[in-house]
């Protein structure tokens, strides 16, 4: 039997699970795996208070393989805690009944999510940059979180081909390369907070985040985050169209795409369309997130010539671009 005091202790925490479980069905479970991870904190606090079997439902929600069979494991562990809470006792308990401890509180460890940040892209009117989520093999949105030193409002920056021409220009008379940027070489640290989901193409779909406590992480060489093989392709100037741009793998590729057919491809808006048609060559080297037959093209690439280092173009309007470095 489970004193007054233990009782509604318990009932706490399973209502703190069952809206944890929640969170987990809104998220999306492609997402939601480090999410997930979390429960298990709660499936030990469960044994240590006598509840191994409710424990055990918890516990599957957290190493579901699928969604399918997280689906199943989430209904399952949130009609075990409403039964459990719905049977704890309000009374006393009589004589002879051995008390049952209040569960130890615990602080919900905060996961720390890292992401990739690829290109700057205009989705429903703003900004946001596409990022690669290591080691998941996954995409995502991102909120800008940070400003940027050289950050200019899409509407306004320069571009098109007399812009992109007037830099070739100043490149070519010493001018300034422009700084190193963190495209495809710094890393993001935060929490990702889920914010919509966007399909792409038919089948496919991307997911839109915000990310708090955001700060950079200058870990270009760290695995599974590691993008060397890249620098060393465009260094080489041995491009192959297909290439992965990740060691781990994940759908993100270096590939050779034709200018004159844009319907071939899937767009989050359609300036990144007109940016990708204004190519200054018919093969336009990308970087491209390519799942089963849709190809989204994230940002453009340029093949590094003598005394000009590869560049990387942002399919905004202005396609603004920075330099790629492969050190840190």
């Amino acid at each position: 039997m489970i004193e007054t005091p233990a009782a509604r202790a318990l009932a706490e925490r399973l209502g703190q699970v069952e809206e944890w479980l929640g969170r987990l069905l809104v998220s999306g479970w492609r997402q939601a795996g480090a999410e997930a991870g979390d429960l298990r904190q709660d499936a030990e606090a469960l044994v240590e208070a006598g509840l191994p079997e409710l424990a055990a439902r918890v516990q599957a929600v957290a190493e579901a393989g699928g969604p399918t069979e997280a689906l199943q494991a989430i209904a399952l562990a949130r009609s075990a805690c409403q039964l459990v809470r719905a049977r704890l006792p309000v009374q006393g308990p009589p004589a002879g009944w051995t008390p049952l401890g209040p569960p130890k509180r615990s602080k919900r460890k905060t996961s720390v999510d890292m992401v990739v940040p690829i290109g700057r892209l205009v989705l429903d009117g703003r900004e946001v940059w596409a990022c690669a989520r290591q080691p998941r093999n996954r995409w995502l949105l991102l909120a800008p979180p940070l400003p940027l030193d050289e950050d200019e409002p899409v509407e306004a920056a320069p571009g098109g081909f007399l812009g992109r021409l007037r830099r070739q220009i100043d490149r070519a008379w010493g001018g300034d390369e422009g700084p190193p940027a963190p495209w495809m070489h710094h890393l993001l640290q935060g929490r990702l907070v889920w914010q919509a989901r966007h399909p792409i193409g038919t089948d496919g779909d991307v997911d839109l985040y915000t990310l708090e406590g955001a700060e950079w992480v200058a870990e270009p060489g760290a695995e599974p985050f590691s993008y060397r093989a890249f620098y060393q392709t465009l260094t080489d100037r041995i491009l192959v169209s297909g290439a992965l741009a990740f060691a781990s793998g994940s759908g993100f590729r270096l590939m050779e795409l034709d200018r004159a057919d844009p319907s071939a491809f899937v767009w989050l808006d359609p300036s990144a369309a007109e940016e990708f048609g204004r190519a200054s060559t018919e093969k336009v080297w990308t970087i491209a997130w390519n799942e089963g037959k849709v190809i989204v093209p994230v940002a453009i690439v340029t093949r590094p010539d003598r005394g000009d280092p590869p560049r990387l173009i942002h399919l905004i309007p202005g396609s603004p671009e920075h330099v790629l470095t492969g050190s840190a």
